[in-house]
């Protein structure tokens, strides 16, 4: 079943590839430059597998406990379009706020992160892009839906300008 969503996804895309700049100035130096999967170091490719592998079960998991929450709301009475509302005015990221979703999310940038930051600059790929764009680039809608239900990263910077 797949979610509906109240979002743009095409700003959605363009928001999340472009907010890592928004919080450092120093990410393309550090985390590289986008570029096609089939280009990317095999270290990289192998962090977006893994993503991938693990990415249908967050999707389902993220729908179903969705569909509860839309569904508490027209329980409550509401129709179809005003419960849909009602459940992202309570859950600013719709389906992408189960903390499962954020916590995989997460912990996948900071692969991707920790993967780049063992490699030379010029093999480096941006977290964002090997999280999203490669998505993007594959045309897997539905998990692009998913990931821009998300207003922002769940990552943050620490003292030291690294992704924490």
């Amino acid at each position: 079943m797949a979610f509906e969503i109240v979002h743009n996804v095409e700003k959605g895309v363009r928001q999340l590839l472009g907010a890592p700049t928004d919080v450092a100035d120093w990410a393309s130096e550090v985390q590289g430059r986008p570029r096609p999967l089939f280009e990317a170091h095999p270290t990289l490719r192998d962090v977006y597998a893994r993503f991938l592998a693990d990415l249908p079960d967050a999707y389902e998991m993220a729908d179903d406990w969705w569909a509860r929450c839309v569904g508490a709301q027209l329980d409550l009475g509401l129709d179809s379009a005003a419960a849909l509302q009602a459940a992202y005015e309570k859950r600013v990221a719709g389906p992408a706020s189960l903390p499962l979703v954020v916590w995989f999310i997460r912990s996948s940038w900071l692969a991707a992160d920790r993967a780049n930051r063992a490699l030379p600059p010029e093999d480096r790929v941006p977290p964002e892009h090997v999280l999203l764009g490669w998505l993007v680039d594959a045309g897997l809608d539905e998990y692009v839906r998913l990931l821009t239900c998300m207003p922002y990263w769940p990552i943050g910077l620490d003292a030291d300008g690294n992704w924490c």
